[in-house]
């Protein structure tokens, strides 16, 4: 039952794929997820990434 309830932290992020549509959504926390029969989480809690104040960032190919 615990692997069914995934507690996710703040600037934390999962995939989750619905095996019935097959669509993968993101859901980004602080947020207690409840994984259902039909779910699949793709990828473990992940950190987003966070830019110091008065910084960018350049994106030369964004499929690669």
């Amino acid at each position: 039952m615990s692997e069914n309830i995934i507690r996710i932290g703040p600037n934390k992020y999962i995939h989750v794929q619905d095996c019935n549509t097959n669509l993968t959504t993101l859901i980004t926390g602080p947020f207690t997820f409840i994984r259902q029969d039909h779910e699949l989480v793709v990828t473990g809690i992940e950190s987003m990434i966070s830019l110091p104040p008065n910084s960018y960032v350049r994106i030369d190919n964004p499929v690669i």
